[in-house]
């Protein structure tokens, strides 16, 4: 069976270009008071993306290209789920489609899970959710010399939720998404996913 490949983890960086683009109205005045009771956003917080185990010997390259590709994967689902999701969430409104990235059987699967799965397991009653970490680590699996077929991510997101703006004790999200490229890319067909 093929070793892990030697040396240390690769450290790639990517910073989420959802969330970061600020709208503005095109009749605005520049200078202009936004109103009182409008919501200020927090800075997005990037994605720390590692790369772990390598099982095969697929070029550095194409590690750090599969890495990035199967993060890009789990952030579309994180910010469905959590940054994104319209809060308060209730488990009876979370469907497939909270899943971008997931096969259909997986999608369905995540959606009954929801309280592990999505914002609907946050303290009852959030109506926001500060990011303070989101952290992926890669582990992938190819052929030989080729290129990575199979991966797991390794996931880790904390936040802070709050309720009607009371900031809560911060929570955390981990476990794991399993990963297997096919011909529409990267898609998650399994997960070990745990409240903490």
């Amino acid at each position: 069976m093929p070793t892990p490949a030697r040396g240390g983890p690769a450290v790639v960086t990517l910073v989420l270009l959802a969330g970061l683009a600020a709208c503005t109205s095109d009749g605005a005045e520049e200078g202009a008071d936004a109103p009182a009771d409008e919501a200020v956003e927090a800075p997005a917080v990037p994605t720390e993306v590692v790369v772990g185990e390598v099982v095969g010997e697929p070029p550095r390259a194409q590690r750090t290209a599969a890495a990035q590709e199967v993060a890009a994967v789990v952030d579309g689902w994180l910010d469905a789920a959590y940054v994104e999701a319209s809060l308060p969430l209730a488990a009876q409104d979370v469907d497939a489609g909270t899943f971008p990235g997931f096969t259909p059987g997986a999608a369905r699967r995540a959606a009954d899970d929801a309280p592990a799965t999505t914002a609907a397991g946050l303290p009852e009653g959030t109506t926001a959710v500060e990011v303070l970490q989101r952290r992926v680590a890669v582990d992938l699996l190819g052929p030989r010399r080729g290129r990575p077929e199979a991966a797991t991510a390794r996931v880790l997101l904390r936040l802070r939720p709050s309720v009607d703006g009371e900031a809560l004790r911060p929570v955390a999200r981990s476990g794991r998404l399993l990963l297997t490229r096919g011909p529409q890319g990267w898609r998650v067909f399994g997960y070990d996913l745990r409240k903490g």
